[in-house]
């Protein structure tokens, strides 16, 4: 299962402030090759672990049954999957992968204790 969380904001004048909605969708790969979609409003759901687990219920999935989720690791799909009965495991999605390598690089690059002043640009290109 693969699921991502998106904030929409509210772009009126100031006396709109605060207006916004935390929007979970998912998508669910079953046994039999078929997927089904899985979508929500946060404010919406008493408890997304409980939320969660309805869907997969619903489609049928036991509870005996590995399910890896696969996300950006945000907050509330972090509860989600920990709350869940049939969630097993959770992964994070390989675009928020290489966004944590590409923050470990710029760190590096912009440390300045490089002692050759190429070695960035080698870096860049894997040498390193």
């Amino acid at each position: 299962m693969s699921v991502e969380s998106a904030w929409l904001k509210h772009c009126a004048p100031r006396k709109f402030t605060g207006r916004q909605v935390n929007i979970i969708a998912g998508r669910a790969t079953l046994r039999d090759g078929k997927t089904k979609l899985y979508a929500y409003v946060g404010k919406r759901v008493p408890s997304a672990a409980a939320r969660l687990d309805h869907f997969l219920a619903r489609h049928r999935v036991n509870s005996d049954e590995r399910v890896t989720v696969i996300s950006d690791g945000a907050g509330e799909l972090t509860k989600a999957v920990d709350g869940s009965r049939f969630a097993r495991g959770r992964i994070l999605d390989r675009f928020h992968i290489a966004m944590k390598f590409r923050a470990v690089e710029q760190s590096i690059l912009n440390s300045g204790e490089w002692s050759n002043p190429g070695a960035g640009s080698e870096f860049e290109r894997g040498r390193h």
